[in-house]
């Protein structure tokens, strides 16, 4: 089971490999996003910042994923 800081790591390196064109990457990118979705409000911010440049990179993600990127974005910000 992977934890935030892991989505977040995969996220960048594939992103950082431009893994998004090979016809294998929306399948890997579909069920990143879910992950990320799911552990970003539990992610330190670094690992939320990777998670947002990875996404914004490949603009891969979903509606629900970008809503808590945003979410636990502003309430890290709120605590600064």
């Amino acid at each position: 089971n992977f934890g935030a800081t892991d989505i977040a790591k995969s996220c960048w390196a594939f992103a950082k490999l431009r893994f998004v064109d090979e016809a294998d990457a929306a399948v890997f990118w579909k069920g990143i996003a879910r992950e990320a979705e799911r552990t970003v409000r539990s992610a330190r911010f670094v690992d939320v910042s990777m998670m947002a440049w990875a996404f914004g990179m490949t603009c891969y993600g979903e509606e629900g994923f970008y809503a808590e990127l945003s979410f636990t974005t502003r309430a890290v910000c709120d605590t600064l």
